[in-house]
């Protein structure tokens, strides 16, 4: 991963400097982490990463798929300050929000003792772990300046976590939680903070990055990435091809809630057996029940032409309200599937 490949910069654990930045933060803020960014923003700046009164949580029994992510951790609210070390002064702070919200307070985990895989840890013991540097900055937007870094999220074990990236915009002199503009095929792009995989990814170069990956777990596809850094934007730029595996198709389209069940309901002259009223009316219900940047699935089994037709439903919803569907199934089926949707569009 990430943490294997690069080098970092920037870590700082001044006991002045910590208890100077400590008075600018609210009373039950404790300190994780702060890197000093002068060597290479050449201005007096410091990351301070904290929390608002976290919880430890240290791990009990066999080790599972999110343990090599958190390990022992920190749980609570977190967040991302800028502070002018000359001035003393805290410039502004951001809000470090987990891909998925678990409270409303929208707790997020931050490891003190984890494995060295995904987050980088300097002086691993010999089952690879201990304390991990959460501010292993790197220039990751290509502005020159080594200010920004990686934090993880845990979706399902192996390739495809979730990742999220924080810091320092030289362009703002701000801390940032960088956004993503992300097209996926031929939807609509949407603006998101956690993509799978792309930052635990080494980049080509600074700003860049371009590789395929599969993401396993049930996933037909080979995932083609090709990401930039807008400078102008101060955001990512992600741009994702899906190559199906042999034999494999998708049908896709993008269409607003009010045209779903016209969408559902013309399926239906393709379909022999196993999709009712009832099964229409529980995507309607799945879609309806997401939040915007959520998705569900539901598998199907579906009969057409004489064929039994294994097909996963992927509904998803845009900040607008609009929805994306996809229907993935055997190549020929979608293909009618498809042919459907475009009759529909027009």
């Amino acid at each position: 991963m990430l943490a294997c490949l690069l080098a970092g910069f920037g870590w700082t654990q001044s006991p002045g400097l910590t208890q100077r930045i400590q008075e600018l933060l609210p009373p039950d803020a404790r300190i994780i982490e702060t890197a000093d960014l002068a060597a290479s923003a050449h201005r007096s700046r410091v990351l301070v990463l904290w929390m608002s009164n976290p919880k430890r949580v240290v791990r009990k029994g066999v080790m599972t798929g999110p343990d090599f992510v958190f390990g022992d951790y920190w749980l609570g609210s977190a967040y991302l300050s800028l502070v002018d070390s000359r001035e003393t002064k805290l410039i502004n702070t951001v809000n470090i929000k987990p891909y998925f919200r678990t409270s409303d307070r929208g707790d997020f985990r931050i490891p003190f003792m984890v494995s060295n895989y995904y987050y980088h840890v300097p002086r691993p013991n010999s089952k690879n772990e201990g304390t991990p540097q959460i501010l292993f900055l790197h220039d990751f937007t290509g502005e020159g300046v080594a200010g920004q870094f990686v934090l993880f999220d845990y979706f399902h074990t192996g390739d495809g976590n979730p990742t999220s990236v924080y810091g320092y915009s030289p362009k703002l002199d701000r801390a940032v939680a960088y956004q993503v503009e992300r097209t996926e095929g031929s939807h609509r792009p949407e603006l998101v903070s956690w993509v799978p995989q792309v930052f635990s990814t080494k980049p080509t170069r600074p700003g860049h990055w371009k590789f395929t990956w599969e993401a396993g777990h049930g996933d037909e596809f080979w995932i083609h990435e090709d990401v930039s850094f807008d400078m102008d934007r101060q955001r990512f730029v992600e741009r994702v091809a899906l190559t199906p595996y042999p034999g494999v198709g998708e049908a896709s389209c993008d269409l607003d809630r009010s045209r779903l069940s016209k969408l559902l309901q013309g399926l239906k002259a393709l379909i022999e057996d196993g999709y009712t009223d009832n099964e229409i009316q529980d995507l309607e219900r799945m879609a309806d029940s997401l939040k915007p940047g959520d998705h569900i699935d539901d598998p199907m089994t579906l009969k057409s032409q004489g064929k039994q037709n294994d097909v996963l439903v992927d509904i998803k919803k845009y900040s607008d309200g609009g929805l994306a569907i996809s229907f993935i199934t055997s190549k020929e089926f979608a293909a009618k599937i498809q042919a459907t949707m475009d009759d529909l569009e027009h």
